[in-house]
């Protein structure tokens, strides 16, 4: 006879395999195949709810569990099974790489985004930034953002197109793993919440991790010096406990992010410098802030009220979607 399901967080993520923290212990879990298939009722009438099924499809992520998850374990004796995943308070998610259009999570249940950002080696890429900031707005996600490897000194551009962020609602912190200056602000940004540390590959963030909680030991590379990009050292998702309260997901670097079931039209509110304009352009809120005349944003990036970048930002981000839309 089967055990009472046991519930626990999903503290690590393997290729096939999940670790699951329930209470002081820690079960090796695979999932139960019915996660990865998605129901499909009748919906003239809600009591056929509970007669039969119409249609089974499969889901449309990549994966039916993820790191922050909590879910229901059935015991078993040598590998134990997840049988459901318990409703999401928040998600961080992607569009999956390839052609396939499907919803990547990167972690659940978490409180807000750390963009690990390098002042330089690899390039600062405000492009990768903007994109991370939108969709933290989109998931409605508290963001900061972390200026990395300030010890190799931080290019008056950087330094320039950083200062703005603030006066959006996103903090900045300067730090360096190296000589761990700006550690102790990174450490009470992280405390007491549920984090979750994205950024390219080589900015440094298991660096920043080691160095907030000693004894960690997580293994990192340096950048290719040939081609100045980092290389993938974390390879596996974990959630990461911290001494001084909290926790700490460690993601694979990025080589790029596409934003996650979103229309174009509603992009420029993910922007907030871009709110106290709403509904002043000419075309009022059909205006998509490009080519149209009487358009209140290019306004306000004519006058410096709206950085360059970020407006270049927002018109690279759209056209992407909007290039997208057709085809899903």
């Amino acid at each position: 006879m089967n055990e009472t399901p046991r519930r626990g967080t999903v503290i690590r993520k393997y290729k096939h395999h999940y670790i699951v923290e329930v209470g002081d212990e820690e079960m090796l879990c695979g999932i139960s195949s019915k996660l990865r298939k998605r129901l499909e009722y009748p919906e003239a009438d809600p009591a056929s709810r509970r007669q039969r099924v119409q249609a089974v499809r499969s889901i449309s992520a990549v994966d039916p569990v993820v790191v922050g998850d909590e879910v229901l374990v059935e015991p078993g004796e040598e590998i134990s099974m997840i049988m459901e995943v318990l409703p999401r308070r928040t998600t961080l998610s992607r569009e999956a790489p390839g052609r396939r259009h499907l919803e990547q999570v990167i972690a659940a249940n978490i409180d807000q985004v750390i963009v690990v950002v390098s002042a330089q080696a690899p390039p600062f890429r405000e492009d990768l930034l903007d994109r991370v900031l939108c969709g933290a707005e989109y998931q409605e996600l508290g963001a900061c953002i972390c200026l990395n490897k300030i010890d190799l000194g931080v290019p008056p551009e950087v330094s320039r197109m950083v200062s703005i962020y603030p006066s959006l609602g996103y903090p900045v912190i300067e730090t360096s793993a190296l000589t761990e200056e700006g550690i102790e602000h990174f450490r009470k940004q992280v405390r007491g919440k549920t984090s979750v540390a994205i950024g390219l590959s080589g900015v440094g963030k298991t660096s920043l991790i080691n160095a907030l909680e000693p004894g960690l030991g997580l293994r990192v590379a340096p950048v290719n010096r040939r081609t100045g990009l980092g290389r993938h050292t974390t390879t596996t998702l974990s959630l990461l406990r911290l001494g001084s309260g909290g926790h700490i997901v460690d993601a694979p670097g990025l080589r790029e992010l596409g934003i996650w079931e979103i229309a174009a039209e509603d992009i420029p509110h993910l922007f907030p410098e871009f709110r106290p304009m709403q509904g002043r352009c000419r075309f009022g809120n059909t205006c998509a802030h490009d080519r149209e005349p009487g358009c209140a944003v290019k306004d306000a990036v004519e006058r410096g009220l709206i950085a360059p970048h970020r407006y270049a930002s927002y018109l690279t981000i759209r056209k992407e979607i909007e290039a997208k839309e057709p085809r899903y």
